[in-house]
């Protein structure tokens, strides 16, 4: 991304102005930094025009939705469990555990219908077939040797942290909440980031090694393990490092990954890039196709930054009942960069709305 700026990312800067400016440096959430590195022009139709995500008209949660609510069940029952005198869960105690799980369960679903409170009572509790999340969640605690003394529920992480990368530290002001952080009794903690979905790649994790960064510098404690409890998918306990040279690696990466973000974001640089939009592999290899993805970028930034949109706090809809959509705006780049004759019939028709290709959700 490096080198001169083009026309498109000059004329980007020249709306992210209009829109009230972002390149003065504030507090960013991590989980903006990974849509970021997803596609910088989903962060820039979500962040910086605030487009709402369009929602469908369904009868079960959306995924958003659902993750918050099995995050408020997990938190409730930790809550309860530590209430009742209880620290760690170790196999001595997991029936307990399970007792006042599915206490708590029963007592958050009262309000879903009956066929969604059927649906997230299995996903939970589990059923003759599969274990359940909280059984998931139990055992992974109780087969950890390190007793735990202190839980930190929905632990906020809100300030400037300091990072190192290629140049030299540099502080970045964040704002974050660590699902939980488990104070064990060698004095290291343990961070866990669940995941409606499966867990990220080592290469795009991101999350977890930041939050387990500053929760190092705000809890003057080393951080001993962090994991991702996947709530689907194969693998449900990734840990983010294996050993202690693994996790010095890893640490580093996502420091320097995440330094490289924040100062292309505070450059107001968001062009599609090759690697990371769902069309990258089209356009590596349709010269013709990159060239069309930056002239759509191009028209798309002004269009986009000109044209009324609802926000956050505004509840107006777009002129001629048009809805625009951080979904709809990210099309223009994810969804038709492999296109060129789809990128001319787009000017005389409704744009389809696939979503960005890996974006992601919670954390």
């Amino acid at each position: 991304m490096g080198g001169p700026a083009s026309t498109a990312d000059v004329r980007a800067r020249s709306a992210v102005s209009r829109c009230g400016g972002t390149q003065a440096p504030r507090a960013i959430s991590v989980s903006a930094v990974e849509t970021y590195l997803t596609c910088p022009f989903k962060y820039f139709a979500q962040y910086v025009l605030k487009l709402e995500e369009e929602r469908e008209e369904e009868e079960v949660m959306d995924p958003k939705t659902q993750g918050q609510f099995v995050h408020a069940v997990f938190e409730a029952f930790f809550k309860t469990w530590q209430d009742r005198g209880h620290r760690g869960i170790t196999p001595d105690n997991l029936h307990p555990a399970r007792e006042i799980f599915a206490e708590i369960v029963e007592e958050k679903i009262k309000p879903l219908s009956d066929a969604e409170a059927a649906l997230e009572r299995t996903r939970l509790l589990g059923s003759t077939v599969a274990a359940g999340l909280g059984e998931v969640v139990f055992r992974m605690e109780a087969e950890r040797p390190t007793p735990v003394g202190e839980r930190l529920l929905e632990y906020r992480l809100h300030g400037e942290f300091e990072f190192n990368g290629p140049n030299g530290p540099k502080r970045i002001a964040l704002k974050g909440v660590a699902d939980r952080i488990d104070l064990l009794a060698d004095g290291s903690f343990r961070l866990i980031d669940y995941k409606l979905s499966s867990a990220p790649g080592k290469s795009r994790a991101l999350q977890l090694p930041i939050y387990g960064l500053c929760a190092e510098q705000r809890l003057k404690k080393p951080l001993g393990e962090a994991a991702y409890i996947a709530f689907r998918g194969a693998k449900r306990v990734t840990p983010l490092f294996s050993a202690r040279s693994d996790r010095t690696d890893v640490l580093a990466a996502a420091q320097e990954k995440l330094i490289d973000a924040v100062e292309h974001i505070e450059r107001g640089e968001f062009r599609r890039r090759r690697r990371t939009c769902s069309s990258a592999a089209s356009a590596a290899t349709a010269p013709s196709a990159a060239r069309t993805t930056s002239a759509m970028f191009d028209a798309d930034a002004r269009r986009i930054a000109s044209i009324p949109h609802r926000t956050s706090s505004s509840r107006r809809r777009p002129e001629r009942g048009r809805r625009v959509s951080s979904s709809s705006a990210t099309s223009t780049c994810c969804s038709q960069a492999s296109s060129p004759t789809a990128f001319s019939r787009s000017r005389s028709r409704e744009r389809p709305r696939p979503r960005c290709g890996s974006a992601s959700s919670s954390g």
